[in-house]
């Protein structure tokens, strides 16, 4: 895990990019591409496509506008190649129209093992198809994506899509999607350059009505022919025919292709302006997006000659129709037509110099609009300008993001790119942008880069005079190098560098301090220490509840789960997991995979089996989507416990080969006890004493080699090992007390662990942990009962073994015979032989044996047999 998590910053999120641009009072009406859609609306994908300034955007707007139902709108810029920046703002603009959807989504995505993309639009997909209300999401200028995965994940939505949900794209060009499958199932509707181009009549509309111009039909007629319906060239001609007294001639000799006319008319359009709106447009270019006060912050004096109001050079920009393009219905947002700002930037470039002689006018604007979004709390928005404006000193401090990093706001990728593009000469003598470059690396799984990061940064740190700030990177460095421990299991690597990190850091930096702890944690729950795991997880929960630290939260949550567990008190650990889903979500996301199998394991010692399989179930649902982690296996190997525990022992069998085979070839062998010990269980049902012996004393496995004992009838060996394991109140071990006491016929040492096993069972709901002792622990309890120990708590413990073993009863004694016989390896002739009856009449047992046990074979009906103990 990361040193850092996310709350949920709202003001991080951009909206303007999540609603649908307003409709103009005077338009061009496009109602028969507008019903076009609507009569295609049973289909998965319309895809509109066309080179820049045919009025996509523009159409899909109006359909939106008049659309009954709901439209969820993402406009996409260049910066949503990040995957993470991607996802959040996808289900950000479904939450605008379900404000209850994704909200587990959002808090996985800023997890430091973030989950495939996959995985997330599988549940985004899953969800959407639960709210079972038809919509439509927007996905516009798609075609700034080009990060391979985007465009995989967008397949899967595509063709997984619910049937309540299609899909619009917006794009310059054809995204590669499976258009072909589509279009072969009737499940695509395309627009393009033929459908989108304006018509003679939409063309005198626009000219004359939209853009306020008195031209006659031959004027009319000669435009359209020469832009050929193209939208933005018919404007931009119409803008400079304001300019022009020879209309005729004008339209005469205007010609070329669409980048000659573009350059032509943008020169005779620029020309004609006021040259503080000239500047005024060069200098907000920079800007995706652009309020009033965000470009009263840009313009200085020394640019804004005339020092004009920007709010009123706004209003003059779109009542000319200068490819303004209003962002929200109050009209406080704005963009420019991309070809238009495009264009600008380009001569912005040009002039550079001459709107400034002291300075660089560009990074100098960069730097002005990261200064105005850090003060408004768009800080993402702030850090990408101070790349721009080459401000290593703000761009370094953004990324902290406040205490809240911006690697968890879906700038991994760029901030990670940001600190490649800087020479070593700024990095090394800067260790704290070498510890954000360790700590960013960790972050996407680039292990190992990180420590030659904070080796450099240390031996800067250690040239500089002592200070408050180079102590808490130290202490930092700490802190990533004890995460950094954890998937090599040193414990005691974990716990130096953890409490190093606290000696260090900051008494501000909480976020470090509450991910520590939880490493702290972490060591003390992996060294069997509850006290202090659950000390120090405590008190990273505490930490992490009170600054929004969600994913230590979760974390934190998941250990106390542990701990509980470990101490018997169930119910508290139901509660600390349930506490992860309501976080986490139901995600392929560690935490849900881990927190589904904590509920499962519990369910199983409540004797609940129905419910742990389908807990259990969906543990391996989730965690089949993860990479480079055993939860997978260890999910296995528990289902293998639950499978014996109904007997069936092929499955439990195969399943701890399966997971057998997934930790050797995940590297993961050091956790192959873990099926060892199911595996000694399962030896021990099937009676195989001498197999289940051998692999306890292989892996060393001090509980199983017990069981072992205790199975041998060796209850004075058992008794010897247990004195060796610690006094606790482990269940387990107390149950294992008392059946050894037991078998060696000493009751009266028998009972005392009974009965503290039995205090703790009352409370917190134990079952399957007697259960599983079978025979020898109903008879300790029977005999515990006739000495009026804890009546009822026993009482009901023998309902349970009854229900276990309640085909005894059905079975006769004859069928008993032959169900025995059966296990001996006798065929139905020896067994006709044996018992002095005909074939047929063995046949009718056999039948009415494998119906009464439910089994299909004589394999399965011995198995079955000797887990209700019927051969004894």
């Amino acid at each position: 895990m990361n040193q850092v998590a996310t709350p949920h910053v709202p003001n991080e999120i951009l909206t303007t990019k999540l609603q649908k641009p307003p409709s103009r009072q005077l338009m061009v009406n496009r109602n028969n591409l507008i019903e076009l859609i609507n009569r295609n609306q049973d289909k998965k994908l319309c895809l509109v496509s066309a080179p820049v300034g045919f009025g996509k955007t523009t159409l899909v707007s109006q359909w939106a506008a008049s659309s009954n139902k709901p439209v969820a709108w993402l406009s996409l810029d260049e910066r949503d190649n990040d995957v993470i920046r991607f996802l959040t703002y996808l289900i950000e603009a479904i939450r605008v129209i379900f404000p209850t959807a994704g909200k587990g989504l959002l808090i996985a995505l800023r997890s430091p093992q973030m989950p495939q993309i996959n995985s997330v639009l599988s549940q985004l997909i899953n969800e959407m198809d639960a709210l079972q209300k038809a919509f439509t999401i927007v996905i516009d200028d798609y075609h700034l994506i080009n990060n391979p995965s985007i465009n995989e994940g967008l397949c899967l939505l595509v063709n997984q899509m619910p049937f309540n949900m299609n899909l619009i794209i917006i794009s310059r060009d054809i995204p590669k999607l499976p258009l072909s499958k589509l279009r072969a199932k009737n499940q695509l509707i395309e627009l393009n350059i033929k459908d989108l181009r304006f018509s003679d009549i939409e063309s005198e509309y626009f000219l004359n009505q939209v853009m306020g111009l008195s031209l006659t039909k031959k004027h009319i007629v000669e435009l359209e022919k020469r832009t050929e319906g193209w939208v933005v060239g018919l404007q931009l001609a119409a803008l400079s025919i304001h300019g022009h007294k020879d209309i005729t001639r004008f339209v005469e000799t205007f010609s070329g292709s669409h980048s000659f006319i573009v350059d032509y008319l943008v020169d005779e359009v620029l020309s004609q302006l006021p040259e503080d709106i000239h500047i005024f447009l060069m200098a907000t270019s920079i800007l995706d997006r652009f309020s009033a006060p965000l470009c009263e912050a840009i313009l200085s004096n020394d640019l804004n000659q005339s020092n004009a109001n920007s709010e009123k050079i706004i209003e003059y920009l779109e009542r000319n129709n200068l490819f303004i393009i209003p962002l929200d219905n109050e009209r406080c947002w704005y963009r420019y037509h991309h070809l238009f700002m495009d264009l600008l930037r380009i001569r912005l470039e040009k002039n550079r110099k001459r709107l400034s002689l002291n300075y660089d006018i560009i990074p100098e604007l960069h730097r002005r609009a990261s200064f105005w979004y850090e003060n408004n709390h768009f800080i993402l928005e702030a850090f990408y300008h101070a790349v721009e404006a080459n401000d290593i000193e703000s761009a370094s401090r953004l990324v902290e993001g406040g205490g809240v990093p911006l690697l968890y706001r879906g700038a991994a990728t760029p901030v990670i790119k940001w600190l490649e593009s800087l020479p070593t000469s700024v990095l090394d003598p800067n260790p704290s942008l070498r510890v954000l470059y360790g700590s960013a690396l960790l972050f996407v799984g680039r292990v190992g880069d990180v420590e030659k990061n904070l080796g450099m940064a240390e031996y800067f740190l250690n040239i500089f005079p002592e200070s408050e700030k180079n102590r808490n990177l130290k202490g930092h460095i700490s802190a990533i190098r004890a995460t950094l421990a954890i998937p090599q299991n040193d414990l005691a690597g974990i716990i130096k560098f953890s409490n190093h990190a606290i000696e260090n850091l900051s008494p501000l930096n909480l976020s470090v301090i509450a991910a520590t702890k939880w490493t702290l944690g972490y060591a003390y729950q992996m060294q069997v220490n509850n006290k202090m795991a659950r000390q120090f997880y405590e008190e990273a929960l505490k930490s992490s509840q009170a600054i929004g630290h969600f994913i230590v939260t979760i974390l934190a949550s998941i250990g106390l789960g542990n701990v509980f567990e470990s101490e018997n008190q169930l119910q508290l650990a139901k509660n600390a997991y349930k506490k992860v889903l309501d976080l986490a979500g139901h995600l392929s996301f560690p935490a849900s995979s881990v927190a589904y199998l904590g509920l499962s394991r519990i369910a199983y010692q409540q004797n609940c089996i129905q419910e742990a399989q389908e807990l259990i179930q969906k543990a391996i649902q989730l965690a089949q989507h993860l990479q480079n982690m055993d939860i997978l296996a260890v999910c296995e190997i528990f289902h293998a416990k639950l499978k014996l525990a109904q007997g069936q022992i092929s499955e439990t069998m195969k399943l701890l080969k399966k997971a057998s085979q997934s930790l050797h070839e995940n590297n993961f062998s050091k956790n192959m006890y873990k099926v060892a010990q199911v595996e000694v269980r399962a030896l021990l049902y099937l009676n195989d004493i001498p197999s289940a012996e051998h692999v306890a004393k292989t892996y060393d496995l001090p509980i199983e080699q017990i069981r072992v004992h205790l199975a041998s009838d060796q209850p004075t060996q058992a008794l010897s090992k247990l004195e060796s394991m610690p006094h606790d109140h482990s269940m387990e071990i107390l149950a294992l007390r008392a059946r050894a006491f037991f078998q060696a016929g000493n009751m009266e040492k028998a009972v005392v662990p009974l009965l503290i096993a039995l205090e703790i069972a009352k409370t917190e709901g134990h079952i399957r942990v007697f259960l599983d002792e079978g025979a020898p622990m109903k008879m300790l309890l029977l005999s515990a009962l006739q000495y009026e120990i804890m009546p009822d708590q026993i009482s009901y413990l023998l309902e349970h073994f009854i229900e276990k073993a309640a085909l005894v009863d059905v079975l006769t004694q004859r069928e008993l015979d032959v169900l025995r016989l059966i296990a001996q390896g006798f065929t139905n002739q020896q067994i006709c032989k044996t018992l002095f009856v005909s074939l047929n009449t063995i046949k009718g047992h056999n039948q009415r044996i494998f119906s009464k046990l439910q089994v299909k074979s004589r394999t399965e009906a011995i198995l079955r047999a000797q887990e209700l103990h019927l051969l004894t």
